[in-house]
């Protein structure tokens, strides 16, 4: 199974990400730990379609946030989301709201 990290040919066609390809790839592995660390309990090496697509575009929305943290809106491919209240926004609420509706977002009881 390939790697789950996105490229920066996802990020930027993809999920429609901003960045500089230098931008991203300074600030990659810092989201991809952020993400990561949210789903520790997951094996991620053969993930399906719909959850590899929240997986990789929370990965890019944490490279947004981290490098703006007070990310006010993003758009993944058809899909735009507006945040009310960026500015206290966490990279953790954005990175599940990436997750929701995939077993990702679930957690151990």
């Amino acid at each position: 199974m390939a790697d789950p990290v996105p490229t920066y040919e996802y990020y930027s066609k993809e999920f429609g990400g901003s960045l500089s390809q230098d931008d991203f790839q300074a600030v990659i592995s810092k989201a991809v730990a952020r993400v990561n660390a949210r789903c520790c309990l997951f094996d991620l090496s053969d993930l399906p379609d719909k959850e590899l697509t929240a997986y990789q575009n929370a990965c890019c929305i944490a490279c947004d946030a981290i490098t703006d943290p007070a990310v006010s809106s993003y758009t993944a491919s058809k899909v735009s989301e507006t945040y009310v209240d960026a500015s206290t926004m966490s990279i953790d609420d954005l990175i599940e709201q990436c997750l929701s509706g995939t077993y990702l977002i679930e957690t151990a009881l």
